[in-house]
Formats: structure tokens, sequence, C-alpha cells
């Protein structure tokens, strides 16, 4: 028995072993598919992060540009929090797929820009001792504490006030 004991090639592995053959494993595969479309479709419809990009739900805004969004977050766990989104539906980070590193790699490249234009980046005194600075967090899936389901980067920094928001 494999020690990898999840993934769609082990499970087609096993249900050919089970007598279903390949055809009727990717027939159930692709109804499984259709329904996980049809109910991201839905989260899309009722997604609160996907009505704020939309401008149909208010936000106070602190950047955007074609494919992203940061507003500031309305329970703030310090002087500056704010959401970075991308404006099209994704749920979490774990349904990113292999063609999206660079997407998200743009995405993870606005959190030092916003931290400087929020005042919140990490500096450099005469004396070469840095100060400042902000965390970066991204919640996926219910154990991961994710409760709006739409990927978002949380950028949270000031006045060593992240001590609410976790361990430094």
């Amino acid at each position: 028995m494999p020690l990898c004991t999840r993934g769609p090639l082990i499970n087609q592995m096993r249900n050919v072993q089970r007598g279903l053959s390949v055809i009727a494993w990717a027939q159930r595969h692709a109804h499984l598919t259709k329904s996980r479309r049809q109910d991201e479709r839905i989260d899309m419809d009722n997604c609160l992060f996907c009505k704020i990009a939309a401008g149909t739900v208010p936000s106070e805004k602190v950047y955007e540009d074609d494919e992203f969004l940061a507003f500031n977050d309305i329970f703030p766990a310090a002087p500056v929090h704010v959401l970075i989104i991308p404006k099209k539906h994704i749920s979490t980070l774990s349904d990113c797929v292999n063609a999206q590193p660079e997407y998200l790699g743009r995405m993870l490249a606005l959190v030092p820009k916003l931290a400087e234009q929020l005042g919140c980046s990490v500096k450099v005194d005469s004396a070469g001792k840095r100060y400042g600075g902000y965390k970066t967090m991204i919640n996926s899936g219910p154990d991961g504490g994710q409760e709006v389901y739409h990927l978002h980067i949380h950028v949270i920094g000031g006045a060593r006030s992240l001590s609410d928001t976790g361990r430094r």
C-alpha cells in the first residue's frame, strides 16, 4: 500500500482495483466536476468579496488595478489592516493551480508596496537597525480560519500591535 493516500491518481487506481473501469471513473469524475463548477458559481453569486470587487458593496479602497483590489478590513486587528483580493473569484489558496504562480506572485508583490504606502514597511535607521514592519496572512479552509471563501491576503501592521493576531 503506498504511503500517499490522497490525490486523484491514487483514487483512480483504487477504483480500478475495485472493479470500476477507467471510463466509469472518468464519467463519475466529470459529474463531480460539473457539480463543483455549479457550486462555485453559487459561491461567486453570494461572495462578499466578489461584490466588493464589482463595486456593489462599498469598501474603503486603498489600491486597485485590473487584477486586484485592496481595502481596509472592517474589523482591523491593528492600525493597518488591509485585505488584498483578486478580482476574479478563487475560493482558497488550495484552489490555485500550477498555471497561476505568476498571478499569485503579482498579488504577493503588492504587499510591500502597500505596506510602504500605508506607513508600515520595514525601515532601516542610520545605525543600520531595522524597525517597523507588517505581517501577512492567508487563511485557507475552515481549519485555517477562513471566513470568506474568496482568496485574500491580510496585511497587518503598525505600532507593535501584532500581538492580537498571533505570535511575532
